[in-house]
């Protein structure tokens, strides 16, 4: 059972969905049936995006795979950095970060992305600094950006932070759900416009809509 003071935190989380800025020309402009009419000749960039329900999109949506099922080329770099440090690139899949293999090898200014209960997401090395040094008094340490408490409400063990791995499958898509619980799985809808789907396995029944990743009272070895 979630904590209400928690689930009305991460609630805050919903409040930052808002479709990401672009930057540049739209990649792909569909015919009837799902035919690529158009392509730009630079990829889409996306620069501004705050919450993990958001970035998942295009995680899942732009996979390779996914694409080729729905025969489209579209074409996607996210570059994102880290909101405490706003120093580090946030390392993605290589196949919405064309710099992927560069970034990969130059640790110092890059960090792999770690999930918070909230939504938010941030470098590992920073938000793990975040949570262990950060000067918080008497208080738990929270989420830097809606200040959800990164602890078990009853037991105040701290919460296991979900860090999304370099390499993703690019042949399964929802190989992400596996690192941070309830993720959505979407595809692009062929049309005269780039639009998310939801094409997720689970009903919305089924899907934590406060955004918390049922945090629970307790920690499991309490």
């Amino acid at each position: 059972m979630s904590c209400n003071n928690n689930a009305d935190k991460g609630q805050l989380a919903k409040d930052f969905d808002e479709p990401a800025t672009v930057v540049g020309e739209e990649v792909v402009a569909y015919a009837n049936g799902g035919t690529p009419a158009r392509v730009a000749e630079e990829p889409r960039v996306v620069t501004d995006i705050a919450i993990w329900s958001e970035l998942s999109k295009y995680i899942t949506a732009y996979n390779p795979t996914a694409l080729k099922d729905i025969g489209s080329n579209a074409s996607v770099q996210v570059q994102l950095d880290c909101g405490i440090c706003f120093a580090k690139r946030l390392l993605l899949p290589a196949w919405i970060d064309h710099d992927h293999q560069h970034l990969k090898s130059t640790q110092e200014s890059s960090e792999q992305v770690c999930v918070l209960p909230c939504g938010h997401f941030f470098g590992d090395e920073c938000i793990t600094a975040w949570v262990k040094y950060g000067s918080h008094g008497d208080k738990p340490p929270t989420c830097p950006s809606c200040r959800f408490e990164l602890v078990h409400p009853m037991c105040k063990h701290p919460i296991e932070l979900a860090k999304i791995p370099v390499e993703l499958s690019a042949e399964n898509p929802k190989d992400i759900v596996r690192h941070v619980p309830y993720t959505r799985v979407h595809q692009l809808k062929p049309g005269d416009q780039t639009t998310f789907v939801d094409v997720s396995g689970w009903g919305p029944d089924d899907v934590d809509t406060t955004n918390d990743f049922s945090v629970t009272d307790e920690c499991c070895p309490c």
